[in-house]
């Protein structure tokens, strides 16, 4: 895998797995005391933005679900907030639930000596919001031209926070700390999930942890937001080429090809080989005649420009 700190080239996307449908949850929904939150679904990965009414003073739109549906078992994360000594203020948890009726109830493990005033005891229960949660709703966000200032200033926020966190995780990441790198990261994605070199730094992570189908996933989703980004044609080639370590690990020989090639198709090809050639991550396709062939018509051609 090569170095994930380091965003125009043209290639062939690759899509990202495929989930399972998720039963209909969309729209606004009542978690508790963390609040109301804008349920949505886009490829079957389901989020939950929050918007207001809530004991744990989160900033409108900050992502405070996400996951996706295994049949009627929801498993992903829960962003909350805790009180107690020595408690981080705010963290991303696992959150497994069942659905039912429309419903999502399930138990958050907290820090030990931490509770959440958003939560009752251990458990989140999220069900679809009442006419009383709408009003409150919408006294709260009152004029629209105020609404659009809020979300304007509440974007700025979260981004400086996504930033701030991203940051966090790149010193950890550079130190091996891929424990607290891991937690920082997934801070940063829960204020803003559109980052593509988030996703691939979270990526890294997940491999350097032996959580190979966890990383692949997240390579995944750093090509799916990349596509709106403006990237270096180093940096899409190294995009590309963890994607491939990834692939490869998981024993996807295929895709794990088809990755590699597009690296080198428009990444800095003589370093892409150098790196591939002594790869362990990549042992899983480092056989094939394909993979060979691959990196010997890749050394005819000339250096690219850096």
């Amino acid at each position: 895998m090569v170095g994930v700190g380091r965003a125009a080239g043209v290639v062939v996307w690759l899509s990202a797995t495929a989930w399972a449908a998720p039963p209909p949850m969309v729209g606004l929904y009542r978690a508790g005391e963390l609040g109301i939150l804008e349920m949505a679904v886009t490829d079957g990965h389901v989020t939950g933005h929050f918007k207001g009414g809530g004991n744990c003073s989160f900033t409108n739109q900050l992502q405070v679900i996400s996951g996706n549906f295994e049949g009627d078992v929801f498993v992903g994360t829960a962003f909350v907030c805790q009180e107690g000594p020595s408690c981080e203020k705010e963290k991303t948890f696992p959150f497994l639930a069942v659905y039912h009726s429309g419903s999502l109830a399930g138990d958050i493990k907290l820090d030990v000596g931490c509770s959440s005033p958003g939560l009752e005891g251990r458990r989140l229960n999220v069900s679809s919001a009442s006419a009383e949660d709408r009003l409150l709703l919408g006294r709260e966000n009152g004029s629209s031209a105020s609404q659009t200032a809020n979300r304007n200033a509440n974007k700025k926020d979260l981004q400086e926070r996504a930033g701030s966190a991203f940051r966090d995780a790149r010193v950890a990441f550079a130190s091996q700390n891929f424990v607290a790198a891991r937690t920082a990261i997934d801070r940063s994605l829960m204020y803003d999930d559109s980052n593509w070199q988030a996703w691939q730094l979270s990526g890294g992570v997940e491999l350097e942890l032996k959580n190979v189908e966890k990383g692949l996933q997240s390579f995944e989703k750093a090509v799916l937001n990349a596509r709106n980004a403006h990237l270096t044609d180093l940096e899409l080639g190294d995009l590309f080429y963890n994607l491939a370590c990834a692939q490869s690990l998981s024993g996807k020989r295929r895709e794990a090809l088809g990755s590699l090639r597009n690296a080198l198709k428009v990444g800095d090809g003589q370093s892409i080989v150098g790196e591939a050639s002594k790869d362990h991550q990549l042992d899983g396709i480092r056989e094939d005649p394909e993979f060979k062939r691959i990196l010997t018509d890749a050394t005819k051609k000339p250096r690219r420009p850096r």
